[in-house]
């Protein structure tokens, strides 16, 4: 049956399949009214995993993928035991009639309460049931990639369903508060206990370094640091300034002791050895120096006045020699002490260096406990800081979900879809009774064509004296099947054809393009047709007529294999007496079982009439031009090679292939398995034509519909005279 075929049973069927689906509909109908309806009421939460709470300073940053991953997991926690239990219990959902035991009375009551373990355990069981009922009632979705989550639950009653989704939400805010009041309480808890082992710790870390200090007498005066250090230090200090107080009164009196040595001239006398009395000394010898020249220029050398002047003057000299020598003595003194406060000094600083020294080892360790110690007091004081804060902020804690959307009362209910199951009963009755219709009519055919089929049969003896013997040049074979039935329409002629020439293989036809007229449609979909059967074919996933194709192209390839063995004869030429045989296509599908078999194939085109080929593999008018070899093109989808040896020829002039084109394509042939040539017809043929010359199989290709037209003898002696020596066979192609 084809689509107008089964248009037509629809068609005539078409009250039935009506009544079909009125049944359906009606069935539907009241199957949706008898049916319970369900009410569903959501509540939407938001859950907010960025809400940062008051003791929780530190900024962290935030990963969309483990925030999004933990609203994930918030809608496994709202269907929790945790929260629903909390519902149960409020909302007396245990001796609800829809969720738990509703309270069983009467004769049924008293059997369970018999039948029962005690009251715990069955009470305990209840609230397990009930929990289970409202599990199942309750879902919970997130919204899209949004921290939104809906609470949907179903009920029977609509207010109830409200009510349930409004208390599933509050009691998961309300287990959410306590879930951060109980880590509030239980961090405040944590550092209370961690404050009173610090405590402790750092007592017992400044004990250690008290003692230390004690024992190794190692005391602290002041922010100074250590006594020793601070000795050291001003023992140092102290020598440095007496070595330069030595230097200083070297150096005096190094000065006087040249003066001394030299003469002491009251007016050369240096800094070095200045006093009060050198200075008034000094004073009084240049006044009484100005005196006596001013005298000596008046009065002679020998006045009383001027001598008595100069005596004045030398006087003076010699108290300032006498001033300078006792300086000079003061001097040795002083230095003499300043050497000696030296030494002392760089005593007392080798004595304090060697009791330094001598400490290093236990200052080290006195450096360890100080520093634990330090260490200790700065974990204690972050902590008992952290915990003032805790403290001061009474434990406030921040719930990060909460109810944007509260459940109301649903006006309608969720399920049965009354209107949808309707209109969708209505199609199934629609597809149903068009089945039914369908199979009916299909069920009548079969059973009818059985009927024919037996009363057709052949008796054996009859069959038997109408085989045919073959030809000696090919061996008899054809398509498993096809030997146990008589093949409807066949006439004494096709008989007489049959035993003249041998068939090689009946070819069916896999799709019916007897009532297309566009050629290009029809060549386009029978290719398709032909690479989808020969895949499955090789594939093994063929069924019915896909098998029956393959295996009849598959006797060629077996055929083709045999005389490889032979004579390594792998050329086959493909010809029919008139057009419209089915040698295009034979040709192609041979080819392509050939790729599909693994072998290299050439699929070469020489039909000038028909083209086919070239115009569906080969459409590029510029390989016309160039050398054979350069026109080979590579079909990577079909897995083959094709050239064509028509493009450019005119189609009215009969096909001509020169002697070089001829070598050229025996060299090309060489270089593959397998070389499918589609040649022109039987008259365009003759004994020395070079197609001949280079093929070792010829194929005649011949449409089962037109046996009955076709001269079987003629056929047989102008194959005869073609091939020669060379196999040849027939190739049927089925309607």
């Amino acid at each position: 049956m084809d689509a107008l075929e089964l248009l037509g049973i629809l068609r005539a069927r078409l009250k039935f399949i009506l009544l079909t689906a009125v049944v359906f509909v009606a069935l539907s109908a009241a199957i949706s009214l008898i049916l319970t309806p369900v009410f569903t009421a959501t509540t939407a939460v938001l859950v907010d995993p960025t809400v940062q709470q008051p003791f929780d300073t530190q900024q962290q940053s935030r990963n969309p993928l483990v925030d999004s991953l933990a609203i994930d997991s918030q809608v496994a926690v709202i269907r929790s035991a945790a929260i629903l239990r909390p519902v149960i219990s409020s909302e007396n959902l245990v001796n609800d009639p829809e969720f738990g035991t509703g309270g069983t009375s009467g004769l049924v009551g008293m059997i369970l309460k018999a039948l029962r373990p005690g009251p715990e355990a069955a009470g305990q069981q209840a609230e397990d049931k009930t929990l289970k009922a409202l599990a199942e009632a309750t879902t919970v979705k997130r919204d899209g990639q949004t921290f939104i989550l809906t609470i949907a639950v179903d009920s029977k009653d609509p207010a109830k369903a409200a009510r349930l989704s409004r208390a599933i939400a509050d009691s998961y805010l309300s287990d959410q508060r306590r879930q951060l009041e109980n880590a509030s309480n239980h961090v405040t808890s944590q550092i209370d206990d961690r404050l009173i082992g610090l405590r402790e710790r750092l007592r017992l870390a400044e004990d250690k370094v008290q003692e230390f200090r004690a024992k190794n007498n190692l005391q602290v005066a002041g922010e100074g640091g250590l006594i020793t250090e601070q000795d050291l230090a001003g023992v140092n200090t102290s020598l440095i300034e007496a070595r330069a107080a030595l230097a200083a009164a070297e150096a005096k009196n190094a000065e006087i002791q040249r003066l001394l040595r030299q003469g002491v001239d009251a007016e050369s006398i240096s800094d070095a050895v200045n006093s009060p009395t050198i200075s008034r000394l000094r004073e009084q010898y240049t006044e009484a120096a100005r005196n006596a020249a001013n005298l000596s220029a008046d009065l002679l050398p020998s006045h009383p006045t001027l001598v008595r002047a100069r005596s004045q003057l030398s006087q003076i000299q010699q108290l300032i020699r006498d001033e300078v020598a006792r300086i000079g003595e003061s001097s040795k003194i002083e230095l003499k002490v300043a050497k000696d406060r030296v030494a002392n000094l760089q005593r007392q600083l080798e004595s304090t260096r060697t009791l330094n020294n001598a400490d290093d080892a236990a200052r080290i360790r006195l450096r360890e406990l100080e520093t634990e110690a330090v260490a200790t007091r700065t974990l204690y004081e972050n902590v008992l800081a952290r915990s003032k804060q805790i403290s001061e902020l009474d434990q406030v804690v921040i719930p990060d979900a909460r109810i944007i959307s509260p459940a109301v009362t649903p006006e309608s209910p969720t399920w049965p879809k009354k209107k949808l199951i309707v209109a969708l009963s209505a199609v199934l009755g629609l597809l149903v009774g068009a089945c039914i219709a369908i199979a009916g009519t299909a069920f009548r055919l079969l059973k009818a064509r059985l009927l024919v089929e037996e009363a057709e049969e052949v008796p054996p003896a009859q069959a038997q004296s109408g085989s045919t013997q073959p030809s000696p040049s090919l061996p008899q074979t054809s398509v498993p099947g096809q030997s146990a039935r008589k093949l409807p329409g066949r006439s004494p002629r096709n008989q007489r054809l049959a035993s003249s020439l041998t068939t090689l293989s009946h070819i069916p036809r896999l799709a019916n393009m007897a009532s297309r007229q566009d050629s290009v449609i029809r060549q386009g979909e029978e290719v398709e047709a032909i690479r989808q059967a020969l895949d499955l074919f090789y594939a093994d996933q063929a069924a019915g007529k896909d098998t029956e194709f393959g295996l009849a192209i598959e006797k060629i390839h077996e055929r083709i294999d045999q005389l490889a063995e032979d004579s390594d004869a792998r050329v086959a030429l493909l010809t029919s007496s008139a057009t419209g045989q089915g040698q295009t296509m034979s040709a192609f599908a041979i080819a392509f079982a050939g790729a599909c078999r693994g072998l290299k194939v050439l699929l070469v085109d020489a039909d000038p009439l028909q083209r086919d080929l070239t115009r569906g593999l080969d459409g590029t008018p510029s390989r016309r031009q160039q050398p054979l070899a350069n026109r080979v093109r590579e079909d990577r989808e079909l897995g083959l090679s094709f050239v064509s040896l028509i493009a450019g020829q005119p189609r009215h002039k009969p096909f001509e292939l020169s002697g070089q084109a001829t070598r050229e394509l025996a060299d090309i042939a060489r270089d593959h398995d397998l070389t499918v040539i589609d040649g022109p017809l039987l008259r365009d043929l003759s004994s020395d034509a070079p197609l001949i010359a280079v093929s070792d199989l010829i194929l005649v290709s011949l449409a089962e519909e037109t046996q009955k037209t076709i001269a079987a003898q003629e056929l047989a002696d102008t194959l005869d005279k073609l091939s020669g020596d060379r196999p040849h066979a027939l190739l049927i192609t089925g309607s």
